[in-house]
């Protein structure tokens, strides 16, 4: 014997409407899956250079930083908060005032 749980949502009682649903929960679990990859690839990208340059005092923290900060393309706000990550980020990708 099933027990009933009230819910205050209308459930999908039609084949077409649960069908949909479930074909974008479906590409959605794939979209998550390559999330996961690319997120794996990025980890194993950052472990590699960090190693590299471990001598030079770099770290996986700031090489995860000025990546996101050149993805966001967002370095005049960041840059208020950290010269070091400033010269750092300004070394690798200088600007062509």
């Amino acid at each position: 014997m099933s027990t009933s749980v009230p819910t205050s949502i209308v459930l999908p009682s039609d084949d077409k409407s649960r069908k949909e649903i479930m074909d974008a929960v479906k590409e959605i679990s794939v979209s998550l899956t390559r999330i996961d990859g690319e997120k794996e690839q990025v980890k194993n990208i950052v472990e590699d250079i960090a190693l590299g340059y471990k001598s030079n005092g770099i770290t996986k923290a700031m090489i995860n930083k000025i990546a996101r900060i050149y993805h966001k393309q967002n370095k005049d706000v960041t840059f208020g908060q950290n010269e070091d990550l400033e010269t750092l980020y300004e070394t690798i990708f200088p600007t062509n005032d």
